[in-house]
């Protein structure tokens, strides 16, 4: 007998850690992806900001780059001038020579003129000639010589900054790429948080829903009173009526006359002695032992011990009905309810 109200609080007392379990379960689930959602999130504001410094990065190596692109445009521009001018120059420096000789643009004959007078004249002619023309060469050679070796360092700084551009937009496409993979992270990760939500909610609304099955173990020496002929019975070599137990008890000060007799009666003695007003302290109340979070799910109101005896009966079949004998594991146990 003692054997079976053992059984009874281990049959009782199980089912409680396992929805607890699986509570804590689902909300550790739902805090482990809480904590990877928040370092994602972290993540997405530093994939973002280095995205903007890529971009700004790129942006301005790209300015400066078309900058000195221009500058070696107009460089080369002006040195084509210049070329062109000392070319020019050249020339002018040419027929200047040949005039003197042959007496055109009005210069004096000296290429007829002989001895030393025809040979000072063209001495001096060519002096003066040649050293105008000579001296705007010398110009022209110069500023070529320096338009050309500035020309070289802007294509060599267009070309690092060419090189830059590339780096910068290598830099932000990497920046982008990262950050819409983690944008693509933290969205699984929110519909994965969605779903433990969901699915703990579900949990706890079937919890809410199921009637408990934490009902109370027999009072007093009730079981005792239930397997007492079912012990005798097997002293004497008698059979004991199947699936009764021991005569019902007289009512307690709780019952009444409309009380739901037969099985119903030897549950009510077996759990309580009857007595629809049971209230040990203990948590359990009635002549059902109902705990008050069954009573609520059964849609009962108030306490219920407090309830009339035919709301008890009332509450104790749907909860067979909706649960099975199983609901009293002792009781049902002992008379042999399945």
């Amino acid at each position: 007998m003692r054997t079976l109200a053992r059984s009874g609080v281990a049959l009782v007392v199980l089912g409680a850690p396992f929805m607890l379990l699986t509570g804590k379960a689902a909300a550790s689930g739902a805090s482990s992806l809480s904590g990877q959602i928040a370092a994602l999130t972290s993540q997405v504001t530093a994939g973002a900001a280095k995205v903007y410094a890529a971009t700004v990065a790129y942006e301005q190596d790209t300015t400066a780059a078309q900058v000195l692109s221009q500058e070696v445009a107009t460089d080369t521009s002006a040195l084509a001038k210049i070329s062109a001018d000392a070319k020019a120059a050249r020339a002018a420096l040419r027929n200047a020579a040949l005039a003197g000789y042959v007496g055109e643009l009005g210069a004096p004959q000296v290429s007829n003129s002989s001895g030393a007078l025809g040979a000072t004249l063209r001495t001096t002619y060519l002096s003066v000639v040649a050293g105008n023309v000579t001296q705007a060469l010398q110009n022209f050679t110069l500023m070529e010589s320096q338009v050309s070796a500035a020309q070289k360092v802007l294509g060599h700084d267009l070309a690092a900054a060419n090189a830059a551009v590339g780096e910068a937009g290598a830099a932000k496409a990497a920046a982008v790429a990262q950050a819409s993979q983690v944008d693509v992270q933290l969205a699984a990760l929110r519909q994965d948080l969605a779903a433990t939500v969901a699915q703990s909610a579900a949990q706890q609304a079937a919890t809410r829903a199921a009637p408990s099955s934490t009902q109370g173990l027999p009072l007093g020496n009730g079981l005792e009173r239930v397997v007492a002929p079912v012990v005798a019975s097997v002293q004497t070599g008698t059979s004991a009526p199947p699936g009764t137990g021991s005569p019902v008890a007289p009512p307690s000060s709780g019952a009444s006359s409309s009380s739901a007799g037969g099985i119903w009666a030897e549950l009510r003695n077996c759990e309580s002695g009857g007595n629809y007003r049971a209230d040990t302290g203990n948590g359990f109340y009635g002549a059902y032992q109902f705990t008050q979070q069954t009573w609520s799910d059964l849609g009962f109101a108030g306490r219920p011990d407090l309830a009339a005896p035919s709301t008890q009966d009332a509450a104790a079949q749907k909860l067979e009905a909706a649960s099975g004998w199983g609901q009293w594991p002792a009781c049902s146990a002992a008379l042999g309810l399945h």
